[in-house]
């Protein structure tokens, strides 16, 4: 399992990370373990998210060549049809940002 950390100052924009903000704060991974993880509340994920919003199976992080590709797992809308939620960025950083809870 990859370790998050909480003090984002001591990384530098030089380093793939992915930025997780949820209710108990702003938490940096770095993603230079691997080129591929997966993402979830299930523990058989490379990265295990602790939240009630969050899928067993969420998401998958890429990195392909200089950028970093997000896809959602298993997705679906209202209707159950599947949305496409492919990400690709190129600044070397992903976020996931929690649902706020009432």
């Amino acid at each position: 399992m990859t370790d998050f950390y909480s003090d984002t100052t001591d990384v530098t924009n030089s380093f793939p990370h992915l930025v997780v903000y949820a209710e108990e704060g702003e938490q940096l991974l770095l993603l230079t373990e691997s080129e591929f993880w997966t993402i979830g509340r299930g523990y058989n994920n490379s990265i295990v998210l602790h939240d009630r919003w969050v899928s067993r199976h969420h998401a998958t992080i890429q990195i392909v060549g200089q950028s970093i590709v997000r896809n959602q797992v298993n997705q679906v809308n209202r209707a159950n049809q599947a949305i496409d939620t492919t990400d690709r960025s190129t600044d070397r950083s992903t976020s996931m940002r929690s649902p706020k809870t009432s």
